[in-house]
């Protein structure tokens, strides 16, 4: 076992290893040669017999070996191994610009119902508004009745990074507003279906049917949001747009809120979701237009569906449309590289971990957005996918 830590959760995948510490939030990923001097290193093997043993696997110097395991080791030493990598809780910030925004007469209070189940929305004006409020016009009432119980959730700005409050407590502390209002969704939909355990959460869309849907990954800007709304235009509904809630059996939870659709995708979804646009007003976002597209899930409810696949979405201008199959290895790199949460415990990452092994898992390269929907619709016809 590695020194000085008592514990590690390892999940071999094929040549690769998973690596998790208890007392830190999230996953570690391993390659093969990464794993070698993991396994290597574990063993209290001396530094020059490692070089030696990946030496002898990988056909390089031992001079060359042992430069680069020190390097893996010094970083190691400030992330898998260190003894001081922790999160860090919300400071006295957050809790004083809570006060401020409960006594200021400025607060933006937005009165909700989602399956039945009430909640308000306490929010400091400004971008935040902006933010937040237009994603909750399908669900929002005049008013809750005054005798009812009611959750509250509070967001306000600190200096550098915006905290995400619980009837008082923080949650959530993001440096992004984006990723503050992603926290505040995912709360709410948990919130308004109690039945519904959160064992993951991915930075993805997720579209389909009534029983069935693809998870729509990848970074910022890579065009998830385009692609659910032009997917919301053929009939498939539209469960999430950035943020995919999994439950205990990995079902996507329905997120029944606008999709943001920036002006450079407008002319591109004209002809494809001309009643939603024609709709939608147009607003300004960090100084640019958009148009927030309404929920096209029945209701103001948040059904689920299992995910026949999980997806990463690259537009590309001038590329032909490429489907192209990934490990089970190079799909957590792609959520690694996008944002993904797994409940932090041994049974939950396990889970999470064999669930990805059984699920299709794709990249598409598209330039036209006819072509990346005819792939999503594929996947969802095809009943040979495992889910």
């Amino acid at each position: 076992m590695i020194p000085d830590f008592p514990e590690f959760w390892q999940f071999p995948l094929g040549d690769e290893l998973v690596v998790a510490r208890p007392d830190v939030q999230g996953l570690f990923l391993l390659n093969g040669t990464a794993s070698v001097v993991w396994e290597e290193y574990g063993s209290g093997a001396p530094l020059a017999e490692i070089a030696h043993t990946f030496s002898g696997l990988y056909s390089v110097p031992e001079a060359v070996a042992r430069r680069d395991i020190e390097a893996t080791l010094a970083n190691w030493s400030e992330g898998l191994l260190s003894s001081t990598f922790r999160g860090s809780p919300a400071h006295e910030e957050g809790l004083s610009r809570l006060r401020s925004l409960e006594s200021s007469t400025q607060a933006v209070a937005i009165d909700c119902v989602l399956n039945g189940r009430g909640f308000r929305v306490w929010l400091e004006p400004g971008d935040l508004v902006e933010e937040i409020a237009p994603r909750l016009d399908k669900i929002a009432v005049p008013r809750l009745p005054a005798d009812s119980l009611y959750l509250s959730f509070a967001l306000v700005n600190g200096e550098d990074r915006v905290f995400v409050f619980r009837d008082g407590l923080c949650i959530a502390e993001e440096e992004k507003t984006a990723a503050a209002r992603a926290i505040l969704l995912q709360e709410i939909t948990s919130h308004c279906d109690p039945g519904r355990e959160t064992k993951a959460i991915l930075h993805a869309g997720a579209c389909g049917t009534a029983t069935d849907c693809v998870i729509l990954a990848g970074a910022s800007h890579a065009g998830k949001s385009t692609l659910c709304a032009a997917l919301m235009g053929r009939g498939f509904y539209c469960y999430s747009d950035d943020s995919a809630v999994l439950d205990r059996e990995f079902r996507v939870g329905g997120m029944p809120f606008p999709v943001m659709v920036r002006e450079e995708s407008w002319p591109v979804l004209e002809s494809r979701v001309a009643s939603f646009v024609e709709r939608a007003p147009i607003l300004q976002r960090w100084g640019f237009n958009v148009r927030f597209l309404p929920s096209n899930l029945p209701g103001s409810s948040s059904p689920s569906a299992p995910a026949r696949a999980l997806m990463f979405v690259e537009y590309r201008p001038g590329s032909a449309a490429k489907l192209e199959p990934l490990s089970a290895f190079e799909a957590l790199l792609g959520l690694q590289q996008s944002g993904f949460w797994v409940e932090h415990n041994r049974e939950s990452i396990g889970r999470f971990l064999a669930w990805i092994q059984r699920l299709g898992r794709y990249k598409l390269t598209y330039s036209r957005i006819d072509d990346a929907c005819d792939a999503v619709a594929g996947l969802l016809a095809d009943n040979g996918c495992e889910y």
